[in-house]
């Protein structure tokens, strides 16, 4: 599967549990995006990010996915909307979660529609965890840097190696099912053709890494420590 025809069956993925914003199935980044990039706080990047419209796919959270030909990123929304309760705690205290009487005159203030549109203009920064997987043959030391490997969160060392060579697809699975498992849910048990026309492609079809590298997966070391299969 190529990494286009990939990036396609990502963007029908996320449409199918209607979790999908945007796609920019032709999106292009700059040769020195990395350089753009290195130096800025989280928030700033998937700013620079979202505004420069330097990804493939948008969630309905803002969250954002990009897929470069070695590296796919998901770049968590760093933004949440604010939960009704939460909204109510911040202009009202808590007081009102302890009172009926209160609970009544404060809900009595707003239509349903009025506060549905209340809510939507209300967000709160959260801590995000962006996830990322890269595929760096030249790159490879067995005791510290695998061919293939996820990084969870920012300014750490974490890398989880795998030991197959993920696709865009297989990565945009992984990340519905761990990000947001109720659409996973659905996605099972609402559209079961679809999910049986998916399942062998995110995982059993992806080559290992020693079809392409047979010297780069260290049997006595890598092996014996946790990987991702």
């Amino acid at each position: 599967m190529s990494l286009r025809e990939s990036i396609e069956n990502s963007i029908k993925l996320f449409s199918t549990v209607d979790l999908i914003s945007q796609s920019n199935r032709h999106a292009t980044f700059p040769q020195n995006i990395g350089e753009q990039l290195r130096r800025l706080s989280y928030l700033q990047k998937w700013t620079k990010i979202k505004s420069s419209f330097w990804f493939h796919i948008e969630l309905e959270d803002s969250s954002l996915l990009t897929f470069y030909e070695n590296s796919f990123s998901y770049y968590m929304s760093p933004y949440k909307s604010m939960a009704v309760e939460d909204y109510w705690d911040q202009i009202h205290g808590q007081d009102w979660r302890e009172d009926s009487e209160l609970y009544d005159v404060i809900r009595s203030e707003f239509s349903a529609e009025e506060l549905e549109k209340l809510i939507e203009t209300e967000t709160v920064q959260i801590e995000a965890t962006p996830i990322r997987f890269d595929y760096h043959p030249n790159q490879y030391k067995a005791e510290k840097h695998p061919v293939c490997h996820f990084h969870f969160g920012n300014s750490n060392e974490i890398r989880i190696g795998t030991k197959r060579i993920i696709t865009p697809f297989a990565f945009s699975c992984f990340i519905l099912r761990q990000q947001y498992p109720k659409k996973w849910e659905y996605l099972v048990k609402n559209e079961p053709a679809y999910y049986a026309e998916i399942s062998t492609m995110m995982k059993t079809t992806l080559d290992p890494i020693t079809k392409f590298h047979p010297d780069k997966w260290c049997q006595t070391y890598e092996e014996t420590i946790f990987f991702l299969a």
